[in-house]
């Protein structure tokens, strides 16, 4: 079976993806500041990342490693569905982060 390779100018990601991680980081009460601290990732490039600018995959692993977010790249799923604009993101508290709930 060969794999069809998408044009150059097609996204990868849906449009609201980089804003999706913008706003989950602002829930967690984080600055770019906290999380280039956290990361070690200038805050030159997370505002590249945010922008939906080119970065680095090694920078996206660190950010969403740290935002406790992760990406299925599973055939046929979608990465991350549209989120309402009336809806507030909340970050999971201790117990939904560790599957008590």
């Amino acid at each position: 079976m060969s794999e069809t390779k998408a044009p150059a100018s097609m996204p990868v990601f849906p449009d609201d993806f980089w804003e999706r991680i913008r706003l989950h980081r602002e829930a967690m009460e984080m600055t770019l500041d906290d999380l280039s601290h956290d990361t070690g990732v200038p805050v030159d490039a997370l505002e590249r990342l945010e922008r939906g600018e080119d970065v680095p995959i090694s920078t996206l692993v660190l950010v969403f490693k740290r935002l406790g977010l992760a990406l299925d790249f599973a055939r046929g799923v979608m990465l991350m569905a549209p989120i309402p604009k009336d809806v507030k993101v909340v970050p999971l508290t201790e117990d939904e982060l560790h599957g008590w709930f």
